[in-house]
């Protein structure tokens, strides 16, 4: 069984809760999102950062957590 894909959500403000240096290489970043956000095992999200000046980055990340149960 293999769930629908879902339209792409807006994108929304989050607040960086938590850093923690795993490897030379390796950095964690837990995030408090300004509206609930449910995900699927396997899945990613698409993090944004504008800088003051306008300038944007974006890239995609895996997250690492478990689902919520029952979504």
């Amino acid at each position: 069984m293999s769930a629908e894909p879902s339209p792409q959500s807006p994108w929304q403000a989050a607040t960086i809760t938590r850093i923690e240096k795993r490897t030379p290489r390796v950095t964690s970043f837990w995030f408090q999102p300004s509206r609930p956000f449910a995900h699927l095992a396997g899945q990613h999200v698409d993090i944004r950062l504008t800088a003051p000046d306008g300038y944007q980055a974006r890239r995609s990340y895996s997250i690492a957590s478990a689902p919520e149960a029952g979504g």
